[in-house]
Order: structure tokens, then C-alpha cells, then sequence
């Protein structure tokens, strides 16, 4: 942990920066306490105390002023799915857009699951505040292996370039942000320019929330098989230099190391493909899923920056 640390800290002095280094989580100290105790260890068991303890979170917070449509089809399988969040009142001009890709280790997740508050939050929390939001269901491993989930992405993008604008969206501002495996799917799609779509994407930036950039490092052998001789064709680090659009890295405190080991790298790897690093920043007392879980509750750990990366970047140039 501390070698990884250092190296960020030491990169961004050879390389100037629009760094934030670390936030301190607002939530309250008994659950801030709970998620110290249980470390840097990701299990079931970790994931269902995460969750219980942010559930009681959400309990209160006000979702009012957001319209939700549910199971929207944008391809043929039947995880080919995702639900809109857009703002009650009408936007006096069309919203920048951010689309989600969920995480549950290639085998799992679930875009929204009744009487749960994730990842609702993340609809809400967004389109409460004029971004409308997108969230996304993806092929499975083991059923489906790489690239099923980049390919997933592109066809995402591809109903929302098609449908954007009837939901007030501006379909030359998007953004999308993977969460997880899903990160691991969006650097797919971002760096590894094969999978982009031919016609254009409306692509602003990208937000990686601990994701999975190296197979080779993190093997996960039900999505990206067993040869490993493979991997490295997989890789989204392996192409970095390829499209080059404005990202945004987040990681936990108490991420797993294997997971702080990948956004480590892939953050070196971008410093030293722009003399630049890119914007990044660390979630201090959050894990791996509290960091999303705790969007839209109180603490304000991630949200506004997020917030703040979406509105202040307008189209790119062609």
C-alpha cells in the first residue's frame, strides 16, 4: 500500500496534474468504524455487511424530482437492458449524460433490484442534479467471455446516441463510468479502439472506479478464459496510446490491493503517455463497494466531483 502511495505522490511531481489525492468519508463514525475492521478483504460476507449498513443510509434521502424508465432493450440478449433517470422538471437545454456500468465480478450484478437502494443511487443522485443518467445491465461470464462486455458498452452507447435526445439528453456530451468489472469493460472500450463505434460516440470522458485493467494481473478465467498466453490482446493498459480522451480514476482506501495495484498502473501508464497525469483520487475509509454504495447519502465523498468533471467538460473537438 505505502509503495503504491509513494508512487503516485512521486509521478505526479515529475508530472503536473489536475490531481485530487484523497477525500475523507462524512459517513457516521459507527459505520465508518465497520468499514476500518473490515479491511482491504473483499468476500459475500463483506459485501452483504457493506450493504446493510448503507441501506440504512438511504433509508431517508429524498427521491423525489426524478423520472425513471425501467428496461429499456438495447440489444437482443436478455441483460440487454438499462433504465433512464431524468430530471421531473425539464431542463432549459440538453443535459450531458452520463452513462453507469455496474460491477459484480463478470459473474454478476443487477442494475437495480427491488426494495435495494443500489444502483438506484447512482440514477438519482446524478439526474437530481441535471445529468441525465444511464445505468446498464451486461452479458455474463461464464456464458459470455471477453469481449462481451465491451461489446455490451458499444451497444449501449449506440441506443443512447439513437434515443438521448428524447430524454433531454445532449448527445454530443456523454460521458460513462464503470464501476468495477464494469471499469474493466469501459477501459475496453475507451482504449481498445476496435470496439468503438465507427459512426462516433459523443464521448466527453470517462470515470474508472476500480477497475480491473490487466487480466494478466487479476486473472478472472470465467470471462477471460483460461490461456493466458491471451491476456495481454485483452489488456485495456496495453492500450493507452490509442484514443485519448479526459479520465478520471477513483480508488478506495480500503480497496484490495490487486485493485489498487491496477488503478496504480493504469494511472502510471497515462502519466507517462501525456507528460500528464490524469485526475484521480482516493475514497479515504471506504472500500470497495462502500464507495459506490454511499453515493447519494450525506457523505459526499465522490459525488460532486464526479458532478463537477461532467459539467465543466463540453464536446470534443473532431
Amino acid at each position: 500500500m505505502y509503495r503504491r502511495t509513494f508512487f503516485v505522490v512521486f509521478i505526479c511531481v515529475l508530472f503536473p496534474a489536475t490531481l485530487v489525492m484523497a477525500q475523507i468519508s462524512t459517513a457516521p463514525p459507527e459505520v465508518a468504524a465497520k468499514i476500518k475492521e473490515m479491511g482491504k478483504h473483499l468476500s459475500p460476507e463483506i459485501i452483504g455487511h457493506t450493504a446493510h449498513h448503507y441501506v440504512l443510509l438511504h433509508g431517508n434521502v429524498d427521491r423525489s424530482g426524478v423520472k425513471v424508465t425501467k428496461d429499456e432493450k438495447y440489444g437482443s440478449d436478455e441483460r440487454h437492458k438499462l433504465d433512464v433517470y431524468v430530471p421531473s422538471e425539464k431542463a432549459s437545454s440538453p443535459m450531458p449524460i452520463l452513462v453507469f456500468v455496474i460491477g459484480g465480478g463478470f459473474v454478476g450484478g443487477n442494475k437495480s433490484t427491488p426494495s435495494i437502494p443500489f444502483y438506484d443511487n447512482i440514477g438519482f443522485y446524478f439526474a437530481k442534479r441535471g445529468i441525465l443518467t444511464i445505468i446498464i445491465n451486461y452479458r455474463l461470464a461464464p456464458k459470455h467471455k471477453w469481449p462481451a462486455g465491451t461489446e455490451d458498452v458499444a451497444g449501449a452507447l449506440t441506443w443512447v446516441r439513437k434515443n438521448g435526445e428524447k430524454f433531454g439528453g445532449d448527445t454530443n456530451r456523454i460521458f460513462v463510468m464503470g464501476y468495477s468489472s464494469g471499469g474493466a469493460h469501459v477501459a475496453s472500450y475507451i482504449f481498445q479502439e476496435e470496439f468503438q463505434l465507427k459512426e462516433g460516440d459523443g464521448l466527453c470522458g470517462a470515470i474508472l472506479m476500480s477497475g480491473v485493467y490487466d487480466p494478466a494481473v487479476f486473472p478472472a478465467p470465467l470471462y477471460y478464459g483460461e490461456d493466458k498466453s491471451k491476456y495481454p490482446s485483452m489488456a485495456p493498459i496495453k492500450y493507452v496510446e490509442g484514443r485519448k480522451i479526459p479520465i478520471f480514476i477513483i480508488f478506495a482506501e480500503f480497496d484490495p490491493y490487486f485493485f489498487e495495484g491496477q488503478t496504480s498502473d493504469l494511472f502510471q501508464a497515462l502519466c507517462q503517455r501525456d507528460k500528464a497525469c490524469p485526475t484521480i483520487k482516493q475514497l479515504i475509509g471506504h472500500n470497495h463497494v462502500s464507495q459506490v454504495f454511499h453515493i447519494g447519502t450525506a457523505d459526499e465523498s465522490i459525488g460532486p466531483d464526479i458532478v463537477e468533471f461532467i459539467r465543466t467538460r463540453g464536446p470534443l473537438s473532431k
